[in-house]
């Protein structure tokens, strides 16, 4: 091919090339307002959803957790009384402690029917493996595994192979030692000049002739790990080089009461007794606001 054609044709393949780039920019140019209206029609439309998913969800209110059970919100909100769900005393009062250790007592959950007056549509909620509701009470979910947690107010039962969940008391409440000590305790003058105190036991179904070492505090808190005839004088055992440092001696410290027993010794039903939180509430409010 003679170079004079060859240059012709490269010429033509540009001048085609030049051709469909402009036709390309033009279309692209003309063609760009109407995509940027509709993206901008799609992020408006997105948001009015999302504004109107936001919105129900605020007429909603926030999605509630029915695994974790809330005193709060049926006794304080919903102001319903204790007996509209617990039964006092238990049918299983006398088998969740033994003999003479048995008391009437609130040891197990509430029935199914104390919930479904409320909470029949979580019950039968369409969630897997089971509807969360349940996990408030039963170890296992399933129409053939029925066992339960123990229920939480049993801390001086162990049982085992009884579950048990991680609990922490909703319940503040304010107990007057004050009043307590003037029960278990009170002051009197002795013969014995060395002692112008001396401390009786609460418990007023002692025998006469029983005889006890004198309590107080001892009634309802006990030592914790006392050394005994132990020879180790630590809760565990301390590192060589303890110095002056602090390590934690057995009988350093009291327990608490982790369940109703101690309380029933005294608020029962026989000896009439009843509990004066309100009174000691507002006995308590008075001194803050007028302290001595």
């Amino acid at each position: 091919m003679k170079p004079t054609m060859v240059i012709r044709e490269r010429a033509k393949k540009r001048s085609v090339i030049l051709s469909i780039t402009f036709l390309l920019m033009g279309f692209v140019t003309s063609i760009a307002p109407r995509l940027q209206s509709i993206a901008a029609g799609s992020n408006e439309a997105q948001r009015s959803q999302e504004g109107r998913s936001q919105n129900r969800t605020n007429r909603r209110g926030p999605r509630v957790d029915y695994s974790r059970f809330s005193h709060h919100t049926h006794v304080t909100q919903q102001e319903l009384a204790c007996d509209s769900c617990h039964k006092f005393p238990t049918k299983n009062w006398k088998d969740t402690r033994k003999g003479d250790a048995a008391f009437p007592d609130v040891a197990e959950f509430p029935e199914h029917a104390a919930c479904l007056n409320c909470h029949r549509p979580q019950f039968f909620a369409r969630e897997r493996p089971a509807p969360a509701i349940c996990s408030n009470c039963h170890v296992n979910v399933t129409p053939r595994d029925t066992t339960r947690f123990l229920f939480p107010s049993l801390g001086d039962i162990a049982t085992a192979g009884v579950q048990t969940r991680d609990f922490v008391s909703e319940f503040q409440v304010n107990f007057p030692h004050d009043k307590h000590l003037d029960v278990v305790s009170f002051n009197a003058p002795d013969n014995d000049l060395k002692a112008r105190t001396s401390f009786v036991t609460v418990s007023r179904q002692q025998k006469k002739d029983q005889s006890t070492e004198p309590k107080s505090c001892p009634v309802c808190h006990q030592t914790y790990l006392p050394q005994g005839k132990s020879d180790e004088e630590y809760v565990t055992k301390p590192p060589k080089n303890l110095g002056d440092n602090f390590w934690l001696k057995k009988g350093t410290f009291k327990t608490i009461p982790n369940s109703h027993t101690v309380c029933f010794i005294c608020h029962n039903t026989d000896l009439g007794i009843t509990p004066a939180l309100r009174i000691a509430t507002r006995v308590t409010r008075s001194q803050r606001a007028n302290p001595s």
